[in-house]
């Protein structure tokens, strides 16, 4: 699973939606165990973001819940929901929704909490997102 991991921006879209139907099921037989979920979690995170990069709306969506399900079953989930959340904004924007005032509201929340690093994370990431889709930007960085 590890080396699929770090492999995973060569392959194909296909290849990649087969694998991980197959580390799925692996998975699903050895049971509840946490290394699993953290590898399978990593593994969702990177396809999320592969799949944005690529294009794939849709799989991008399918690809970000499977990896808030799996984060759930984390001990230690760290800021699953608040990176889920901002993701989720992230592709409604793309897709044309008016959700700028939510993606403002979101960011003025991360400052006021103290949160640079990863407000500044966020910030670069919807940056690099605005500009892959040619879309309007909300911030000028």
């Amino acid at each position: 699973m590890t080396t699929f991991a770090t492999l995973i921006y060569l392959f194909e879209t296909s290849y990649i939606k087969q694998r991980l139907k197959e580390v799925e099921k692996n998975v699903m037989k050895k049971g509840e165990l946490e290394s699993f979920h953290s590898i399978l979690s990593g593994i969702y995170n990177n396809v999320f973001l592969l799949m944005i990069e690529r294009e794939e709306l849709k799989l991008a969506k399918y690809y970000l819940e499977k990896l808030c399900e799996t984060r759930r079953r984390i001990i230690f989930q760290r800021e699953t929901e608040i990176y889920h959340r901002f993701y989720q904004l992230v592709l409604a924007h793309i897709e044309g929704e008016a959700v700028s005032n939510k993606i403002k509201d979101f960011i003025m929340g991360l400052e006021l909490i103290g949160a640079s690093k990863l407000k500044n994370e966020f910030l670069a990431d919807l940056h690099r997102f605005e500009t892959q889709y040619e879309i309007e930007h909300i911030f000028n960085i």
